[in-house]
């Protein structure tokens, strides 16, 4: 469900802008990073103590 909403709100996403993402789960952060990265995002994680903030940048 996760990466479902992350694809939905990176289609208003123009190139050279972001789009932060807060996740708690971590099995879903990663299949939102292979799926960016796959599809030619930059992507950034960084972990906090209760959860995941992934950027994801259109090239």
């Amino acid at each position: 469900m996760s990466l479902l909403l992350a694809k939905r709100a990176s289609l208003n996403v123009t190139s050279g802008h972001d789009l932060k993402l807060l996740v708690s789960d971590k099995s879903s952060v990663e299949d939102m990073v292979r799926y960016f990265e796959r599809h030619q995002w930059h992507t950034q994680l960084e972990h906090t103590s209760d959860c995941y903030q992934l950027t994801i940048i259109k090239e």
